[in-house]
């Protein structure tokens, strides 16, 4: 690294599906547990500032500016509790169909350099499907 330049730090987490250069790829499933799941809390950070700096002119005296790194999340998460005895459908709830005005799931490609976010056609959805194993339905109350 050359000293004394301030340089451009962006950073993603998780580990993306996909990355092509400057772009992450991350895919959000239309079906999904009703768990949280880590790998889709896609987030991004980007920072300008850190550097390089040599002191008293000697490569032996090096110091180092960090960047600050403050991550934000892409996507939203929605959490829908139904108390134990208030489910009133007399069936237990094995599905849930939550369906958005816009496309909320599918492939999703984050471009590092503006935080823009891109959906691609083919993919995206608009409903996210929470499916129950049976362990976890939630009984008639």
């Amino acid at each position: 690294m050359p000293a004394d330049k301030e340089y451009n730090y962006y950073a993603v987490y998780p580990v993306p599906a996909a990355i092509d250069g400057t772009t992450a790829t991350y895919s959000l499933p239309a079906e999904q547990n009703g768990e949280y799941n880590p790998a889709l809390d896609v987030m991004y950070a980007s920072a300008t500032g850190g550097a390089l700096i040599y002191r008293g002119g000697s490569e032996n005296n090096i110091a180092y500016r960090e960047p600050s790194l403050q991550f934000g999340h892409m996507f939203h998460m929605l959490r829908i509790n139904i108390p134990e005895g208030k489910n009133n459908l007399d069936i237990p709830i094995k599905r849930l169909d939550i369906t958005f005005p816009q496309g909320v799931v599918g492939d999703a490609t984050l471009d590092v350099l503006t935080g823009e976010l891109t959906w691609d056609e083919a993919s995206v959805t608009n409903t996210v499907s929470i499916v129950l194993d049976d362990d976890n339905l939630i009984d008639a109350g």
